[in-house]
């Protein structure tokens, strides 16, 4: 059910659509036309990719955000975490990066991402869902009022320029994080 406040966002060209719970604080949110839209003044798109050796197991991820000319490389990784978890970390970590209220488009490989982006947010709240704490930390970071944010699903290794250049920073990731518990390992 799309409420008042809600927003709907085309996330491809067939027509599929996902719902963001919008919150309202500093600034007036897109709101599928219902009201007065004061639009953010930066338009910027977020390219993002996970990768794992196992899972779980190392992971890594990565995010390029994109400005005009200009490009951020975002890159982490955990030594224990699934590939689900990383997919929204590249997202989390690359939202952090902005300083203004944007309009960011995240484009993504991620069913997993796409497909959850739709629920409302008490879908989130119940206890068992997997990666319930990184779904509350992208509410929170990107979608109290400063950013509004729309997800596109993108074919992964199909020549993709950034998610090829993501999926080649992620897996460079996971061999630094297989590479640290090889250590621990041997310590052991």
């Amino acid at each position: 059910v799309v409420e008042e406040g809600d927003a709907v966002d085309v996330i491809d060209g067939n027509g599929t659509t996902i719902y963001l719970k919008q919150l309202e604080e500093e600034t007036k949110m897109y709101d599928a036309g219902k009201k007065n839209i004061k639009p953010h003044k930066y338009a910027v798109d977020i390219h993002t990719d996970g990768a794992c050796s196992g899972n779980p197991g190392p992971r890594g991820y990565a995010g390029i955000i994109v400005f005009g000319d200009k490009e951020k490389t975002v890159r982490g990784y955990e030594l224990m975490s699934t590939n689900n978890a990383m997919e929204l970390k590249a997202v989390i970590e690359s939202i952090k990066v902005l300083t203004m209220p944007c309009e960011i488009t995240v484009h993504t490989d991620s069913q997993y991402l796409c497909t959850c982006s739709k629920h409302e947010k008490a879908w989130f709240e119940k206890a068992d869902r997997p990666n319930r704490e990184l779904w509350f930390q992208l509410i929170t970071e990107g979608l109290t009022g400063k950013h509004h944010i729309k997800f596109v699903k993108v074919q992964g290794h199909s020549g993709e320029v950034y998610n090829e250049r993501c999926d080649k920073i992620a897996k460079e990731q996971v061999k630094k994080a297989s590479h640290i518990l090889a250590q621990q390992f041997k310590e052991d």
